[in-house]
């Protein structure tokens, strides 16, 4: 998993997950939200599935046991995948789950109009 700060946007991180979620990566998450949080009140997430194969049932119930811990600190989910993703269409649900949070699924060569709906 790839995470960064996305230049000129203070309340983004892109996430690319390219196989299964290690500890180490929840862990470098967690810190960049909270870094991220020092300057904003909520975190958006802009999520690319580079490679949904990789990626386990097993894999995403761990993300989410993760995520609960910090699902009031994030408004927004932007959702993509170089793939015909079954993840994306799972995680595009996560909203009906979590109270106050939005999912929105975009085309691959949609980052920027993800960006921009991020920030709204």
């Amino acid at each position: 998993m790839l995470i960064k700060e996305t230049p000129n946007v203070d309340n983004v991180l892109e996430i690319v997950i390219d196989d299964e979620i290690s500890k180490d990566d929840v862990e470098a998450l967690e810190m960049k939200m909270e870094k991220l949080k020092k300057n904003t009140d909520k975190v958006n997430f802009l999520v690319q599935f580079a490679d949904a194969e990789g990626y386990t049932v097993k894999g995403m119930i761990q993300d989410m046991k993760a995520f609960s811990k910090h699902s009031k600190d994030v408004e927004k989910i932007a959702l993509f995948s170089n793939t015909d993703s079954k993840w994306v269409e799972f995680s595009n649900k996560i909203d009906a789950i979590v109270p106050g949070l939005e999912t929105k699924e975009f085309e691959l060569g949609q980052r920027e109009e993800a960006l921009e709906w991020l920030q709204q």
